[in-house]
């Protein structure tokens, strides 16, 4: 059930669409009503299903890219959607990363379309797995906790019948969600609660030290509020700080690179990191630090592209 919901806020449809030619089209633009709103969050509650509960917060933008986050009930989503060509799609989607990584760059795993111009009544795409979306009205009232909206109504339904509708209101983006479940024959419903804006997106994590013998670790938690389109690098190096608190690491975090297929990451350094057992107990804690933050498993430092040390993070996910 988890799964399924995770991505209620993703439509789950490709294809084409009809309508007038795109070349006469003078709107309205999907960046009307899907806009990208920079350091805000957006809160959605349900008044069906508590699990549906969750938060928006747009973590970065590239050109006609944006990477968003999405958290309830203690489950992280990140997605990547893409503007072009008059079309919006989600070209990838990672379940359980809240680790603000910029995943704009990656390699497209998806190519959902979520809305196509011209965003008219009547207007339809269909997936290749036979399912098919279709623009059913435009300017629906429409009420949630937030507001009271003219929206855009998107109808979705999948060949085994499962579908959604979508509420987007112009210069808001997405106000309302009704999911149909014909499994149960119930409706589950979120729609926008609050929305904060000139905030971060709150990060906990936790900075690992480690006693003199360098057997046992000590945890203090911190937070940070992180903007949109932060420099995550001068971030992890306040980390690095406060795990090296007496200077062993006279150095920085040059680069991060993720492999999550395989749970691994490497980390470049700037200075020498090897050598004694002081040092080896630091990048311990780093590896602690920085892996469980990104919840990446095994992590890899080299020195200026050189390996230095390798240190696996133990932790139950």
């Amino acid at each position: 059930m988890r799964k399924l919901f995770i991505l209620v806020f993703a439509i789950f449809i490709a294809g084409c669409s009809g309508g007038k030619g795109k070349s006469d089209y003078e709107g309205p633009y999907i960046s009307d009503y899907f806009p990208v709103h920079k350091n805000t969050s957006m809160f959605y509650e349900s008044p069906t299903l508590p699990a549906l509960n969750q938060m928006m917060f747009i973590s970065y933008t590239d050109g006609g890219k944006f990477q968003r986050v999405i958290l309830f009930n203690e489950i992280a989503q990140t997605e990547v959607f893409e503007n072009k060509n008059g079309e919006l799609r989600l070209i990838n989607s990672e379940q359980q990363v809240y680790a603000p990584e910029k995943m704009t760059a990656n390699e497209p795993r998806l190519d959902i379309l979520v809305l196509k111009e011209p965003l008219v009544v009547g207007a339809t795409w269909d997936s290749s797995n036979g399912a098919a979306s279709e623009i059913t009205a435009m300017d629906v009232p429409v009420r949630v906790p937030y507001g009271e909206f003219e929206a855009m109504e998107v109808a979705t339904v999948d060949k085994q019948g499962r579908g959604n509708v979508m509420y987007y209101a112009k210069g808001v983006g997405l106000i309302k969600v009704v999911y149909v479940d014909p499994n149960s024959g119930r409706d589950y419903t979120a729609e926008l609660s609050e929305v904060r804006e000139n905030v971060g997106l709150n990060l906990g994590f936790g900075v690992y030290d480690i006693d003199d013998e360098g057997i046992d670790f000590s945890v203090t938690n911190k937070s940070i509020s992180f903007p949109t389109d932060g420099d995550m690098l001068a971030f992890l190096n306040e980390a690095v700080k406060l795990v090296d608190g007496e200077g062993i690491l006279d150095g920085e975090i040059k680069s991060i690179t993720t492999d999550r297929d395989a749970e691994s990451m490497t980390v470049d350094l700037s200075r020498g990191f090897s050598g004694s057992s002081t040092k080896e107990g630091v990048l311990n804690c780093l590896a602690q630090t920085i892996g469980r933050f990104y919840e990446i498993k095994n992590v890899s430092f080299t020195e200026n592209g050189k390996k230095t040390g390798n240190a696996e993070v133990y932790y139950a996910y």
